[in-house]
């Protein structure tokens, strides 16, 4: 939405959806702005989220796109103040209690290790709650659907790939999964590759996989080159469809 406003700076073109009446049109908006990294796109955000904070999208969108930026909007939110017009706040203001509490999560870095690294884990960690929170959960243990007996998707903290050599995950996140997972049917049932997600970046792939490996792998250090990423995206280039778990698990490295 509005991409090239986005880029060249133009924000002030977009104030007129920032109050649209439509919740989510703001969502969209919210979720566009965030990729800008201009502060002065936080203004827009704050608006749209303070015209509509009740609204669940709303919400997830905006704690995803101030990620961790406490500006005037998010210390309305905190103290109740951008609630006040709203005839039934309580369930507003949870929402975002509970979402602005994953800000809080802290990752703890052993001391031995490089600031590159941390940075990376960081930037991963962002990436994750951006595009795969939804599915895979804060938990990485896969999101529970009430009344419903399996998860939108299967868990990562659990997983023999996250776990394992990268040449399994990257297979996931260069060409996607279909199907079943160890005789498992998940309710969300496609793992998109990382290039429909947005992820298009080598170095950001990179962050990813290194930030679910150092929070759910074996090997707590050990993180994803660029180059690892960029010669696995070279090698699975030719292929068009997604993998299923019965070949990954009989694919050779």
């Amino acid at each position: 939405m509005h991409e090239p406003e986005i880029k060249e700076g133009r924000h002030a073109a977009l104030a007129d959806l920032a109050n649209d009446e439509h919740p989510e049109v703001a969502k969209q908006l919210i979720l566009s702005l965030g990729w800008s990294q201009d502060p002065a796109v936080f203004d827009l955000i704050g608006q749209a989220i303070e015209n509509h904070p009740a609204h669940l999208g709303v919400t997830l969108a905006g704690t995803v796109a101030l990620w961790k930026q406490e500006t005037p909007t998010i210390k309305r939110l905190r103290s109740g103040e951008a609630f006040k017009k709203l005839k039934d706040p309580t369930t507003a203001a949870t929402n975002w209690k509970m979402a602005l509490a994953q800000w809080n999560r802290g990752l703890a870095f052993p001391e031995e290790m490089a600031r590159d690294d941390t940075r990376k884990i960081e930037g991963g960690e962002l990436l994750y709650y951006q595009n795969c929170v939804s599915c895979h959960g804060a938990d990485g243990k896969g999101t529970k659907i009430p009344g419903m007996e399996s998860a939108l998707a299967p868990s990562l903290a659990d997983s023999k790939r996250v776990h394992g050599p990268v040449s399994g995950l990257m297979r996931v996140m260069a060409n996607g999964l279909i199907g079943p997972i160890d005789g498992v049917t998940y309710q969300a049932g496609y793992m998109a590759p990382a290039h429909a997600l947005g992820i298009t970046r080598d170095d950001r792939l990179a962050e990813l996989l290194s930030y679910m490996r150092f929070v759910w792998g074996e090997k707590k250090t050990s993180l994803i080159k660029t180059d690892e990423v960029k010669e696995w995206r070279r090698k699975l280039k030719n292929r068009t469809t997604p993998w299923t778990d019965e070949e990954l698990k009989s694919v050779a490295d």
